[in-house]
């Protein structure tokens, strides 16, 4: 039997635990003085390694002649196979690798965000075919539709975990199939209903319903969601490594589906993961859009569920009395209608709840905030505008004002209240106007042209989303046009779209309503303040306006009972429907031509559903303008020319656009319009073409008529 004698100044000595010996061995091999171990042991240790398995024992000792009659210290048997001194050297000797670089604490992140810390698991498989039969691993990036088809048949896969081919992808590889399934770039090519609001009353009149589920998310982001998280889970149960681009992906998907709540268990897969700390302002950035929907993609386009409410407010930045929050708490509930649950979470099986109730709470933000200024990360400006929105999602516009603008951009916004007018009296008189606001810039704090905190275009769209969610229109215009000035940015159409579009959103109920219940009514707009936005729109900025903008003046026109300036409007976008329909047939045309010839071309397969969306969401815009015209019309009283002759032609244009049934007034009575759907039958076989229509059946009742019961 071999027999190993250790003496005990060979080994080390573990401190407070003096009688369990350590191996004191080197990381590096570098010429230094090592504790417990001479020259002669060094080189028997290096030498040991290379030994076969039936080697002579080998008896290491301290012996020296000027020593030899000193103390020994006591001498301990080890009995070691070759096998269990290989094993020996593994747990004791660290790995020769170079020293990692050295980063400066005061910047964003560690270098193990970037470069993980290498190890045996992430070396690829030699046997690993990517281009192999059994896997085609190269031909699934060509066709945005095969990805996610060849993602869903990884996750099928049956056998070990350890073992399966979506375990077995090299790091890279992996981290690649999930940037080509990035939601933001996917939806541009697979989702037909990319940029278009589809509200409760167009998924159940149209054949845009059919994109979204019961919550009114597009079902395509949400198995989006679930594949992808589903494959990270499993990647990091089989120890193999993520990397932050994953995570980042991870964070987006949850966003597109409209999931906040999933947030905490991409943490807890972070968690899992090992390394990877929430402080790259990438990672922040993404986090914080995931977590409080700051995006008009995360919110399915729609302004009106990103709104603050005043009864978020309640018991945590103000204090209502009794029957004012009775009050706004019945305007919620009636908001939440029985037939959908459009904007509210996932939950609501169990507790009927708005996602609002989820973004309102700004201690996680607040928490981030804290942490990124005590570990010293970077804040630039996606990191600070980030905050700025998830910060006004909360409406904590005091601390928006005080921490980031002031703070990184230098920039005091001073509010200033009326003279004479006691806090009782604003907070209970209705008519008190809202106070002033005076923009200043902090010239020591100007940030220099290149800087991290330089102002872009992103903080201009930060500004209006932040402040236009809590009804500070007037702020918002403000200070976008301070910082243009200031920094010499010119604003974007988008920006000015925007504000028009959150302008009329306060203009209709219950979004006024609220507000002037909670005592604010300088957030509750007018129609005239969407007037006044459009000229300075159009006029000034010198901005082309589109279709979706076009819509919103129309509205805001006829209820201030400018009908005659609606029907001008409306006649001239006539020609652009009509042109969606012609687009929309010759798209039809082209995919039946390629599914005849038997080619698979992606452009032409999504180009008949995208532009049969783009049709069926303007059609619908139409026909919610011409339900508003006859409605606002039956109100008023018309004068004869426009009863007899206009109302009439406007209704033949537009024909397809109407209700089945058609009422408004004339001064001798009520005509009603009934919608007859008639079939033109062909008339020889050589005209063998059906073509349906519309007319109009007409019956008049007189006033004295209506009184009398009769029609």
């Amino acid at each position: 039997m071999n027999a190993l004698y250790l003496s005990a100044d060979f080994c080390g000595w573990r401190v407070g635990r003096p009688r369990v010996p350590r191996l004191a061995l080197p990381s590096f091999r570098k010429p230094r003085v090592h504790s417990g171990l001479n020259s002669t042991s060094y080189r028997w240790l290096n030498s040991r390694a290379t030994d076969p398995p039936d080697a002579p024992a080998v008896t290491a000792t301290n012996f020296n002649s000027e020593n030899s009659g000193a103390w020994q210290p006591e001498t301990r048997n080890y009995e070691l196979s070759h096998a269990e001194w290989k094993f020996l050297r593994r747990i004791f000797v660290p790995p020769t690798r170079e020293p990692p670089p050295k980063v400066p604490s005061r910047y964003s992140s560690s270098y193990k965000l970037f470069a993980p810390r290498t190890s045996i698991s992430e070396v690829p498989d030699p046997n690993f075919d990517p281009t192999g039969s059994d896997l085609v691993f190269a031909k699934s990036f060509k066709d945005p539709l095969e990805r996610s088809e060849y993602l869903r048949e990884l996750l099928a896969e049956r056998g070990e975990r350890e073992k399966t081919t979506l375990a077995r992808l090299p790091p890279t590889a992996f981290s690649e199939l999930l940037r080509s399934l990035d939601p933001l770039t996917l939806a541009a090519e697979l989702d037909p209903t990319v940029g278009i609001n589809v509200n409760p009353g167009v998924a159940l009149s149209t054949s845009l319903g059919s994109y979204f589920d019961i919550f009114g998310v597009r079902t395509g982001n949400v198995l989006l969601l679930e594949r992808v998280f589903a494959a990270v889970q499993l990647r990091i149960l089989a120890k193999r490594p993520i990397i932050l681009s994953d995570f980042k992906v991870l964070f987006r998907c949850a966003g597109a589906a409209s999931d906040p709540m999933i947030v905490h268990n991409i943490f807890l897969l972070m968690k899992q993961a090992g390394e990877l700390k929430l402080r790259e302002s990438g990672l922040v950035d993404e986090y914080i859009k995931s977590r409080y929907l700051t995006e008009h993609s995360y919110n399915q386009y729609d302004l009106a569920r990103s709104r603050v409410r005043a009864i978020d407010l309640h018991n945590t930045k103000l204090l209502y009395g009794r029957n004012q929050t009775y009050r706004l708490r019945a305007a919620t509930q009636l908001a939440l209608s029985p037939n959908h649950r459009f904007g509210q979470t996932r939950h609501s099986y169990i507790k009927v709840e708005s996602l609002r109730r989820v973004t309102r709470l700004r201690e996680d933000a607040l928490n981030l905030f804290r942490k990124m200024i005590y570990h010293h990360n970077t804040m630039d400006e996606r990191v600070c505008c980030a905050l700025m929105v998830a910060l006004g999602t909360t409406g904590s516009l005091t601390l928006l004002e005080g921490v980031i603008l002031k703070r990184f951009f230098g920039i005091k916004v001073i509010r200033v209240r009326e003279s004479g007018i006691s806090k009782s009296e604003r907070r209970h008189n209705k008519n008190t106007r809202t106070a002033d606001v005076i923009i200043e810039g902090d010239e020591r704090k100007h940030t220099p042209p290149g800087s991290i905190t330089d102002p872009t275009k992103r903080l201009l769209d930060a500004v209006v989303s932040s402040y236009c969610r809590n009804g500070e229109i007037v702020v918002a215009l403000k200070l976008v046009d301070f910082l243009a000035l200031r920094y010499n940015i010119r604003i974007p159409d988008q920006t000015w779209f925007d504000i028009l579009q959150w302008t009329y959103l306060y203009t209709t109920n219950p979004a006024r309503s609220e507000w002037i219940e909670a005592g604010f009514p300088g957030r509750a707009t007018t129609h005239e303040s969407v007037q006044l936005v459009w000229d300075t729109m159009t006029t000034e900025y010198k901005i082309q306006p589109g279709f979706l903008q076009y819509t919103i003046l129309i509205k805001s026109l006829i209820r201030r009972n400018r009908i005659v300036e609606a029907m001008e409007y409306m006649l001239e976008l006539e020609p652009y429907y009509k042109r969606i329909e012609e687009e929309a047939e010759r798209a039809y045309y082209n995919q039946t031509l390629v599914l005849g010839l038997g080619l698979d071309l992606h452009e032409a397969r999504q180009a008949w559903p995208k532009a049969q969306v783009r049709k069926e969401a303007t059609w619908h815009a139409f026909h919610s303008m011409c339900a508003i015209l006859m409605d606002k019309i039956s109100e008023i009283e018309v004068d004869e020319e426009l009863a007899t002759r206009t109302i009439p032609q406007f209704i033949g244009i537009f024909r397809n656009m109407f209700r089945n049934v058609v009422k408004y007034k004339i001064p001798g009575g009520v005509v009603e319009l009934y919608k007859i759907r008639t079939i033109h039958r062909p008339g020889t076989w050589e005209d063998a073409t059906c073509s349906l229509g519309y007319s109009y059946q007409v019956s008049y009742h007189s006033h004295e008529e209506k009184e009398c019961g009769i029609g």
